[in-house]
């Protein structure tokens, strides 16, 4: 009987154990269920807000953001959260001419899965959010790209100061930005050796030295173009300094301490003071040296803001600063191309020939890569458009809408196609139609008045002859 308590004992454990079993591979399951049922929906939220609400993303989106995603969380393990005081610190000095200005977030981790970005603080002003994926925001001139960086276009002196970039309450970087007039810089070409001059004041422990930027891009493309490179004072620090000097001038040894990596420009502000107490520092003058090149046009040019027939797009700066980030193949201007007329209102189609996907096939008008004038345009009216099976459509096409097409398959730098379109006016429509009538008609008339004549002569001969028959 103790026996048989015992097995029965057993039993009822083992059954136990085996239902708790179960029960936790149950929860198990249930768990991965839902965690698979928050990829999916992290997934349709980047689908509806990237692709839109009728787009489906295929394995191969899908293992691109979770690539992404790994990229990410491997950045957030490498990324230390610095004391204010230790977080890296650049200073940067620019013409006051210089279209646009790009400040990289250090340290920066992009979430592919969430549209917040980094953040920058303006010491001046505060804390200002601009979100666009290609222009400079034409209100407030600034732009946070998705990679976390600061775009400033226009550059002005009223934007000198601090930017502090931030995610949360993590300080990635801050930037001393300088801005230095036109009329202070002396120019000089090309050609000229540039000048290396350098000041050591041992007593302070200080450096001041020309620093030369790298050159800028070429202007132009298959014409001649200008380059150009800002040679500006800087100062460093190069050891130590005299107590009295240390105790006077806290605040810019300070920056000049924080800013060791890159030095502080001799114009700043914040240097007002050290400069005073430097003897010949004031012979380093600034300097741009500008030259000339000449470069081959890429898609990626982003001159259709440039476009005389296009004036309301004409005012929204370019960020030029995009346009190295993605590198595209140079691609050859066509030889020859197909010349199309085409009337006001009527749709127009283009059709690469050989070509039937999008991704196969790249459109450009005028070196301009089509697809940024579709997204650039498509914010205002929503005219162009890029079909799944690589034709171009063009809704009611106006007389700006001219110029070449052409269309190059992938991996391919000949085009495969070329079309210079015209757009005709209804009233020159009408006007040549006319005049085109007058032309056929005065010639015409001539002919028939010929035919009628030998006609009238045919038949009088022919009753002169049956008149003689008869007598």
């Amino acid at each position: 009987m103790t026996n048989f308590l015992i097995l029965f004992t057993l039993t009822v454990s083992c059954v136990g154990q085996a239902k708790i079993a179960s029960e936790e591979e149950k929860i198990e399951k249930d768990f991965q269920k839902m965690l698979r049922e928050q990829e999916r929906s992290v997934l349709v939220e980047v689908q509806t807000a990237r692709l839109g609400d009728n787009s489906s993303l295929g394995v191969e989106e899908q293992l691109k953001y979770w690539k992404l995603y790994t990229e990410y969380e491997d950045c957030l393990k490498r990324r230390t959260y610095l004391p204010l005081h230790d977080v890296p610190r650049r200073a940067v000095a620019v013409p006051e001419e210089k279209r646009e200005l790009k400040l990289p977030c250090l340290g920066y981790c992009l979430n592919p899965f969430h549209q917040r970005g980094a953040k920058w603080v303006y010491f001046r002003s505060g804390e200002f959010m601009a979100r666009s994926e290609s222009v400079v925001l034409e209100a407030t001139q600034h732009l946070i790209t998705l990679e976390g960086d600061l775009i400033i276009g226009n550059v002005a002196m009223k934007d000198a100061g601090l930017y502090w970039c931030h995610e949360e309450r993590h300080v990635a970087v801050v930037w001393l930005v300088e801005v230095i007039p036109k009329k202070q810089l002396t120019r000089i070409s090309g050609l000229t050796p540039p000048p290396n001059t350098k000041r050591r004041y041992e007593q302070f422990g200080l450096l001041a030295e020309i620093q030369w930027t790298p050159w800028s891009p070429c202007s132009r493309c298959h014409h001649a173009g200008t380059t150009m490179r800002l040679g500006t004072c800087v100062l460093k620090v190069t050891g130590k300094w005299p107590r009295d000097l240390k105790e006077t001038l806290t605040n810019p040894l300070r920056m000049l301490v924080v800013y060791h990596e890159t030095g502080v420009p001799c114009r700043s502000a914040y240097m007002a003071a050290v400069v005073e107490e430097l003897p010949d520092i004031k012979t380093l003058i600034d300097y741009i040296q500008v030259g000339n090149c000449r470069l081959p046009c890429s898609s990626r040019e982003f001159v259709f803001f440039r476009q005389k027939n296009e004036p309301r797009y004409s005012k929204l700066p370019l960020s030029k600063a995009l346009k190295g980030e993605v590198a595209m193949q140079q691609f050859k201007p066509p030889d020859k191309f197909v010349e199309k007329m085409w009337l006001p209102g009527n749709d127009l189609y283009l059709t690469c020939p050989g070509v039937e996907s999008r991704d196969a096939v790249t459109w450009t008008k005028g070196h301009v890569p089509l697809e940024t004038i579709v997204r650039i345009k498509s914010q205002f009216e929503n005219r162009f458009a890029i079909l799944d099976n690589g034709q171009v459509v063009v809704r009611r096409p106006e007389r700006r809408d001219m110029g070449l097409y052409v269309c190059y398959k992938a991996g391919q730098q000949e085009p495969a196609a070329a079309v210079r379109v015209k757009v005709k006016e209804v009233g020159r429509v009408v006007k040549g139609d006319t005049a085109q009538f007058i032309r056929d008609v005065l010639i015409m008339i001539p002919v028939v008045v010929v035919l009628v004549g030998l006609v009238l002569v045919a038949c009088c001969t022919g009753q002169h002859h049956e008149e003689q028959g008869y007598i």
